[in-house]
């Protein structure tokens, strides 16, 4: 399994991914390949590595937000290097995938399935041949629609707001990382 974004929702896949004894490879722009074996990754690897990954991947699971520096990340030379046997799932954005180039893959069966809970325009078209396509599975970008999700957003605001107010913001969570972003 190759996470790519290992954030909350990536390093939870994980979690359930290795209870399940899978091999975990995890892209992070920040974490040491020592921090990743602490937190249960079997291996640690950077953007340039992931062409080679996703080659060896069985499954690939986009977890990354839609930046500047995301989009299109899964571009036409890494969906060449998926597998025919291999699955792509996207829980992330659907720009992050350039679109077309997935859709060639797939018609040509060089990527054996992709799970998409996000496309790069929304809500699909009626005319999209995403729809067609026996190796094709959509959802309704839905993936983060979990019961408790308002509970936990409100409890993370409440928390920030409070660091926040008191002063201790180095104890904030869930913070989006903005540099590099312009």
């Amino acid at each position: 399994m190759a996470i790519v974004g290992v954030g909350e929702v990536g390093h939870h896949l994980a979690k359930v991914c290795k209870f399940h004894g899978m091999n975990v490879a995890a892209m992070s722009r920040s974490l040491t390949p020592e921090e990743g074996r602490k937190r249960g990754y079997d291996e640690v690897f950077g953007r340039e590595d992931l062409r080679d990954v996703a080659g060896r991947a069985d499954a690939i699971v986009l977890c990354v937000p839609h930046t500047p520096q995301t989009e299109g990340m899964i571009d036409r030379d890494i969906i060449q290097a998926i597998r025919p046997t291999s699955v792509l799932i996207n829980i992330a954005r659907g720009k992050v995938i350039d679109e077309p180039a997935m859709i060639d893959a797939l018609r040509s069966g060089s990527i054996g399935l992709a799970a998409l809970d996000v496309t790069a325009v929304e809500p699909l078209p009626d005319d999209s041949p995403l729809w067609d396509l026996p190796n094709v599975m959509i959802s309704p970008h839905s993936a983060s629609t979990v019961k408790e999700e308002n509970e936990r957003i409100t409890d993370i605001f409440i928390h920030n707001m409070n660091c926040m107010l008191d002063g201790h913001e180095e104890n904030m969570r869930n913070l989006f990382d903005m540099k590099g972003m312009y």
